[in-house]
């Protein structure tokens, strides 16, 4: 399913349009001279909403005591260590469907024209202009994005999940911190955010956990 849904401008009501939240991208050059886009939600209009829990957003993240504790033990029992970064985490986790999340973003300008040319159909007869003659596109988010208040905490919630289905146990003291035995040794991973250390004595193991 695609992560913006166009929204019928004439069915938007004021409130939605107060809500909108602005699209960001930024541009970065990579030390390689590569560019890497980063599309983002300005968040800005969340923050001031007093509807919003603010503190029910928040994600736990891996404890530095527990990084270090980690890495004592794994260089003890002589593990493997990889670092795993999953790529496109956000795009990969819902918003709460069962709740009252409507989030609501506008294209404005050049971002609404390269969200047009990717599925002239689904979005052209969307759009609409200010009164600056500017392209302006209302989309529904169905996926979480960079900037939105929610999006670490259902981000955290869906990677925990999928720990447990694999059959690791949530450390009792940080639940950012997760084990399991495979072949008679055991498997940790800590975590921050889309950033995984995993340690296994065998590396096959943790090549076949990266895969995953």
């Amino acid at each position: 399913m695609v992560t913006f849904i166009p929204m019928d401008p004439a069915k938007l009501t004021r409130a939605d349009e107060l809500k909108a939240l602005s699209s960001l991208i930024f541009f970065i050059e990579k030390r390689d001279s590569m560019l890497k886009a980063r599309p983002c939600a300005d968040r800005s209009k969340q923050r001031r909403d007093k509807s919003y829990n603010k503190h029910g957003y928040a994600s736990p993240t891996c404890a530095n005591n527990s990084i270090m504790i980690a890495s004592a033990i794994e260089t003890k029992e002589g593990r493997d260590v990889d670092i795993i970064y999953i790529p496109g985490a956000y795009l990969n986790t819902y918003i709460d469907k069962h709740g009252n999340e409507k989030i609501i973003m506008l294209f404005k300008g050049k971002l609404a024209e390269l969200i047009i040319m990717v599925d002239p159909k689904l979005y052209r007869k969307y759009i609409t202009y200010d009164s600056k003659g500017i392209t302006m596109l209302y989309v529904q988010m169905n996926k979480t994005l960079h900037g939105l208040l929610q999006s670490v905490l259902l981000l955290y919630k869906k990677f925990r999940k999928d720990l447990e289905i694999c059959g690791f146990e949530i450390n009792p003291y940080d639940p950012c911190v997760v084990n399991t035995v495979i072949n008679g040794h055991q498997m940790t991973v800590t975590w921050h955010v889309d950033d995984l250390k995993v340690s296994h004595k065998d590396p096959f193991e943790i090549t076949k956990f990266a895969t995953y």
